[in-house]
């Protein structure tokens, strides 16, 4: 089970040996915690906090719940929401820049991967020209799908948009520890 309270916390707790639930992982965070998810396979978990940190939790080889990475958007970027692929293998996270002064807030998808050592690193990261208000992985996971806010009179729910689709190199993972 993952849970989120008001606060910085996330919490895994899953049953014991005897049937009784058990605290099995602590993330604390900076600040507010947004969001927390498993991925479909339920093998791994996210955390996305109000501090711009996004963090991947996975089980070592023993089934231990821990911190595998910790995500960090670019300065002034803001978290908007994320994603794991359909193998698990690959990360998204995407959101805009904030600044209240600038209504155009330009937006950034970061793709997350992991190397042949088996830990996660930072892959790609796209830079937009408009606010991101969704990214996620095609059925294949093949593709980004990426939709931008492109209203640029800033209206925050405005119905004008792009979509975009973005190929995820085939390599990644082999070109990663070059």
């Amino acid at each position: 089970m993952l849970t989120r309270g008001i606060g910085q916390e996330v919490k895994i707790q899953g049953l014991d040996s005897q049937g009784k639930w058990q605290e099995q992982l602590v993330v604390k965070h900076q600040r507010q915690v947004h969001e927390c998810c498993f991925s479909d396979s339920g093998h791994l978990a996210y955390t996305i906090s109000l501090d711009g940190t996004a963090c991947i939790l996975g089980r070592d080889n023993d089934g231990q719940w821990m911190k595998q990475a910790m995500t960090n958007l670019v300065d002034g970027y803001s978290i908007e929401g994320a994603q794991f692929n359909g193998l698990d293998d690959h990360f998204l996270i995407y959101g805009k820049k904030i600044n209240i002064k600038d209504k155009h807030q330009p937006g950034l998808v970061q793709l997350w991967g992991v190397n042949n050592d088996g830990k996660w690193a930072l892959k790609e990261q796209l830079k937009l020209d408009y606010p991101v208000k969704k990214a996620k992985f095609s059925p294949d996971s093949d593709h980004l799908l990426i939709k931008c806010n492109d209203d640029r009179r800033g209206y925050f729910r405005s119905k004008n948009g792009t979509v975009l689709l973005w190929k995820i190199p085939g390599s990644l993972a082999e070109t990663a520890d070059t």
